[in-house]
């Protein structure tokens, strides 16, 4: 009798774990659905996904390594759109089109003598010398900064070349206590920061040329 009971037991005990088995591994077709919905979700698209964000009084510093020299340049901007452009099968692409931006760019930087003649000789330069620099600046009515190529383009721009003291650049830097080599306006200007010295390409160029006496 004890071991029909048992048997019984167990047998209870083994029909019951097989339906819950039954029921833990039973896929319907309502949970194959969600299934199936979610798979599709998590597979690569080539859907982008995009967004963009409003900036003010953006300021960017750039440096370059040039031939034994570092070259900086200065990026300021009033107003800015940051646009973000991502897919899966494509890199991510940042453009930043800017307002009323202004550039500065060191396009030389070396040394003078007390005459204010550059030395390049290297025992010279161990006399007495001014460090001197070369800056472009640049006021562009709307431009575009794309973050992959380090490619800067602009429209309505006006052009100035100065001749400073120092090597350093700053945004407050005195243009009045240099002299100005040249200035003039174009429609269009696009350069890459790519090269140590960007090399500027421009559309209806008008410029003067101005001796080289310091501005008072």
């Amino acid at each position: 009798m004890f071991k029909k009971r048992t048997f019984i037991f167990i047998l209870t005990i083994f029909l019951s774990g097989t339906l819950l088995g039954i029921r833990l591994f039973y896929i319907s077709s309502g949970d194959r659905s969600k299934y199936n919905s979610l798979l599709t979700f998590s597979q690569p698209t080539n859907t982008q996904n995009s967004g963009q964000t409003q900036r003010h009084q953006v300021t960017k510093n750039l440096w370059l390594q040039g031939h034994e020299k570092q070259y900086q340049y200065i990026v300021m901007s009033e107003n800015s759109i940051l646009h973000l452009n991502q897919s899966i099968s494509k890199n991510t692409k940042v453009i930043e089109e800017m307002n009323h931006a202004v550039c500065f760019l060191q396009q030389k930087i070396y040394f003078v003598d007390e005459l204010g003649k550059e030395v390049t000789d290297q025992f010279k330069l161990q006399n007495k010398v001014f460090p001197m620099q070369q800056v472009c600046k640049l006021k562009v009515s709307s431009a575009s900064y794309a973050y992959q190529s380090k490619h800067f383009v602009g429209d309505d721009v006006e052009i100035e070349f100065y001749e400073m003291p120092g090597h350093e650049l700053s945004v407050d830097i005195p243009l009045s206590k240099g002299k100005k080599l040249m200035e003039g306006t174009c429609d269009h200007i696009d350069f890459n920061y790519i090269q140590a010295i960007p090399n500027l390409k421009v559309k209806n160029l008008t410029a003067q040329v101005f001796e080289q006496e310091k501005i008072k």
